[in-house]
């Protein structure tokens, strides 16, 4: 992005603007609309937004495994599987003798695994998969002499089959996320999970290709699995090095029926393939089942059709703007800096279509129904004005009520689907200098402005994402957090522990840990409105990871989020700032020295 909302708001030309606004005699939304334009521009550009979508939630591993079973058997073309951990149990046996039976039947089965994640999965478990010739890709092998640090992980939960089906979420593929009522279940782990179907799926897809289609060392590697998505000519492979990548992106054009490709395209292409960082596909295990091409002829590119250098120095501007997007003070926007938005803001907290200023910030012929929007308040029992034409997010008139006002339910919410959705795909990827999920989390947290709602089992947030939640807080943001109370990883517990101060010695930030059961869902809920589910943790180590995440600007699917967070809190205990100061000073020792050790182990 060109600018940032850290930028925007610290600006000068931001801050007179904003005062003009305010002297002047306009009606709230055109203050708002004229100090907000590039504002929600920052929020919308992160990654492409699709309408239309369809999502189903799943709170249980029963429902969800069985629906993501039924569609691999009805699979018909593809089946993209990337999961940090899949387990030799019931469960994990089921999946892959389904994918080996879609293998079999002619469908493409691609399937990545994390080494680490899934060190119990032997190759003896996937051995038929692979015969039948199924594409394996293991990340980040374990090696004497590793290409990355073994703290560096792939740990997306993703599935997307035939492109009309996308599964993302924090569920891995193992019996402890079902119940012991479930064949093969643990009852183990309490995670979220859920299933788009629409548009978004195909970012989904993009999302999977981007983790094993990278640039190989070896000049004679296939990849088979980069054209299906991206609709390159069968046999099209990636050849080493600067100049392979130049070769094959003039290849790719010379082919093209479009021979006004722009330069930006081609820089654009050239950058997908040959980043200045180690290639991801060294820190990959490809098994490979098929033959291997020969190269294609070279000595047909002529070199003075594009400058070489140019290209080079074109990645090295691109990589050092998304260094400088992703400097520590990235988002943190000082009290002072936001004091008079934040008043402007809390003065009309009631207005409560302040979320959806989008569709008329980014639409100017929208400006008619400003007026009407004004008096949007006063007519709060009246029903929804019509949404404006051909926007993108729907016209929302209420944030829905707080989940805290009514009595908690113990039960676990059964799958619910929701139609017509606003979905946004979000990676964590450093290979490719994605930081949509980390840039969003920013973002929506500064953006926060009645309640917000956070799901971590693991709790350790960068110093960034801490200062966002503080922020939030200060500017009165009801900010709840669950986070493990029982951890498969019980040391990071004690780490988060010493933390916990930082955030309690606000009034508005709560921190509550589940007991019931061991916590894995990572979720988020802001204000009613936006919501995010996947693999994404609030700690170090999500930061690095690969990681993928679903947004989604709906009402309806937020509320359903809060209900669960409703229920999940009915087992959990909350620390009070009282409990943290009253810890024993051996306890306060082992917790000082996990925050190290999470320090020391950081990616």
């Amino acid at each position: 992005m060109s600018s940032n909302l850290a930028r925007i708001f610290k600006s000068r030309s931001f801050n007179f603007q904003f005062q003009k606004n305010l002297n002047n005699n306009l009606t709230i939304y055109e203050k708002v609309k004229s100090s907000w334009r590039r504002a929600s521009k920052a929020l919308t550009q992160i990654e492409e937004t699709t309408k239309g979508n369809n999502v189903t939630m799943f709170f249980t591993g029963d429902e969800m495994f069985s629906e993501m079973w039924n569609k691999i058997r009805n699979a018909k073309e593809t089946v993209l599987v990337e999961t940090y951990t899949i387990e030799p149990d019931i469960i994990g046996n089921r999946t892959i003798e389904l994918l080996k039976e879609a293998q079999e039947r002619g469908v493409k089965v691609s399937f990545a695994y994390d080494a680490i994640g899934s060190s119990s999965l032997s190759d003896f478990d996937i051995y038929e998969m692979k015969i039948k010739g199924a594409e394996i890709f293991q990340f980040n092998p374990i090696k004497l002499v590793p290409n990355l640090p073994y703290t560096l992980r792939n740990h997306r939960k993703i599935m997307v089959i035939d492109s009309k089906y996308g599964f993302c979420g924090g569920m891995n593929i193992s019996g402890k996320y079902a119940s012991s009522s479930f064949e093969g279940g643990k009852d183990y782990f309490r995670d979220t999970h859920c299933m788009i179907e629409g548009p978004a799926v195909e970012k989904l897809s993009e999302v999977f290709y981007n983790s094993i289609k990278d640039r190989s060392k070896k000049t004679n590697q296939v990849t088979s699995y980069f054209k299906s998505i991206h609709g390159y000519p069968v046999g099209s492979y990636i050849k080493s090095g600067a100049v392979g990548a130049a070769l094959n992106a003039y290849d790719e054009l010379e082919g093209s029926q479009n021979k006004e490709k722009s330069t930006n395209e081609l820089e654009n292409i050239y950058q997908s393939r040959n980043a200045s960082i180690s290639d991801l596909d060294s820190n990959y295990n490809y098994i490979e089942y098929s033959n291997l091409y020969d190269d294609e002829d070279e000595s047909s590119f002529d070199t003075s059709l594009y400058s070489l250098a140019n290209i080079e120095k074109s990645q090295i501007e691109k990589q050092k703007m998304d260094q400088l997007d992703l400097t520590e003070d990235d988002y943190d926007i000082d009290d002072d800096d936001f004091k008079e938005f934040v008043t402007f803001t809390n003065d009309f907290q009631s207005l409560h279509n302040l979320n959806n200023l989008n569709n008329y910030i980014l639409d100017d012929s929208n400006l008619g129904n400003l007026e009407k929007l004004n008096n949007m308040d006063s007519k709060a029992n009246t029903g929804n004005p019509n949404p404006p034409p051909n926007s993108i997010f729907p016209l929302i008139k209420s944030v829905g009520s707080n989940p805290f006002n009514s009595k908690p339910n113990k039960i676990i919410m059964a799958s619910v689907k929701v139609e017509n959705t606003v979905v946004q795909v979000q990676e964590s990827n450093q290979f490719r200098k994605k930081r949509d999920i980390q840039k969003s989390l920013i973002i929506s947290l500064n953006g926060a402005r009645e309640r917000c709602y956070i799901t971590t089992p693991y709790f350790l947030p960068p110093i960034r994402l801490r200062r966002a939640i503080i922020s939030a807080a200060l500017r009165g943001v009801d900010v709840r957090i669950i986070t493990a109370g029982k951890s498969d990883v019980p040391w990071f517990r004690h780490a988060s522990r010493h933390i916990y101060q930082k955030f309690l010695k606000h009034d508005k930030i709560r921190i509550y840990e589940m007991l019931s059961s061991t916590l894995h869902a990572k979720t988020l809920s802001i204000d009613g409105v936006y919501g995010t589910i996947g693999s994404f943790n609030l700690d170090t180590w999500s930061k690095k990871n690969l990681e993928a995440n679903i947004a989604f600007l709906s009402p309806q699917l937020v509320n359903i989020l809060e209900q669960q967070f409703k229920n999940d809190l009915v087992g959990c205990k909350e620390i009070t700032l009282k409990d943290v100061n009253n810890r024993s000073l051996l306890d306060k020792l082992i917790c000082y020295l996990c925050y190290q050790l999470s320090k020391i182990l950081k990616p």
